[in-house]
């Protein structure tokens, strides 16, 4: 958001998924106020039952940004992107790791263009592993998956090399992960620390830029 024009973000937070989206607005407005100059305006929405007619004022207002603090891969979070960016057509829209998927994408029209994906995966656009694998998959089954497939499919990948050194419980599979410092992956290498977790740099690009070809 730092890299954007402006002052005022909009953050449409999913009262459906409170457990997620209170602790996320409460992270994500204390980073604005240490970082400066912005300012949030919070909002409470239920994602699931948008209605663009009772909602649109939710989105009406002198803002410069809005971001959607929502997940689960909802199909009308590209709604919502679209009513806002028919409002604010100039204005950004950042979505959540879990709000990348081609139905949202599909959803939000023209607003694509103007809405920014952060994920653990960058785009098909920017890898061509990615590409690989997303077309791949459309082409073997006839749709594209949620992101999240991407990840599924390494650990898919993980669970198969640690069968074939010989694991046979899940205990013997973990002992195997965190034995070896790194593990190959078909879309790079993943390193596991003494407690099994995983740093990773987030991507951030057009929701459009990974549309398929």
């Amino acid at each position: 958001l730092q890299r954007f024009p402006g002052r005022r973000v909009l953050v449409l937070y999913d009262t459906g998924n409170l457990a997620y989206t209170k602790p996320a607005l409460a992270e994500f407005s204390a980073a604005l106020r240490r970082l400066g100059p912005w300012q949030v305006q919070a909002r409470p929405l239920q994602v699931s039952r948008f209605d663009p007619r009772r909602d649109r004022a939710l989105m009406e207002g002198d803002v410069d940004a809005l971001f959607i603090l929502a997940g689960g891969f909802q199909p009308s979070i590209g709604n919502i992107s679209q009513l806002f960016h028919q409002l604010h057509p100039r204005a950004p829209i950042l979505l959540t790791p879990w709000a990348r998927s081609p139905a949202i994408t599909e959803n939000a029209g023209p607003a694509a263009a103007h809405s920014w994906v952060i994920s653990p995966y960058p785009a098909r656009s920017q890898d061509p592993r990615v590409a690989r694998f997303f077309n791949g998959f459309q082409r073997r089954f006839g749709f594209t998956p949620y992101a999240m497939g991407i990840g599924t499919h390494q650990a898919m990948e993980l669970l198969d090399q640690a069968l074939a050194s010989g694991a046979s419980s899940p205990a013997q599979v973990k002992r195997y992960l965190l034995a070896k410092p790194e593990h190959p992956t078909s879309f790079g290498p993943i390193r596991f620390d003494a407690h099994g977790d995983v740093q990773a740099n987030f991507h951030v690009f057009p929701a459009s830029a990974d549309r398929a070809p």
